[in-house]
């Protein structure tokens, strides 16, 4: 039994380090582009945007349609680097498992 309470309380910890890990890694921000960088937008791991920028030539010479496939694509990467981050920056506490429900 006391086998059983140790193994608990670890298991206790490491929720209580994930949690605190996650908060962390939420903050973190990222940078996603499209366009050769033309079309950029910033956001936390968090999935919040900070910025879009938008280069003027790209105002200039394209479509509505474009414009938005264009932001479409920057954030679409944007989210995928966030993922990358939060993957590498919680695999140490997990030891490179994929636990369901963290994220």
């Amino acid at each position: 039994m006391a086998n059983f309470n140790k193994i608990l309380k670890q298991m206790q910890k490491l929720q209580q380090d994930l949690a605190v890990k996650q908060e962390e890694v939420k903050k973190e921000e990222v940078t996603g582009e499209s366009a050769g960088g033309m079309v950029k937008i910033t956001m936390t791991c968090g999935f919040e945007i900070r910025s879009i920028n938008i280069e003027s030539e790209i105002w200039k010479e394209s479509d509505k349609e474009m414009i938005l496939d264009l932001i479409a694509a920057a954030f679409n990467n944007a989210t995928s680097k966030a993922q990358e981050k939060i993957n590498e920056g919680l695999s140490g506490l997990t030891g490179g498992l994929n636990i369901p429900g963290l994220f």
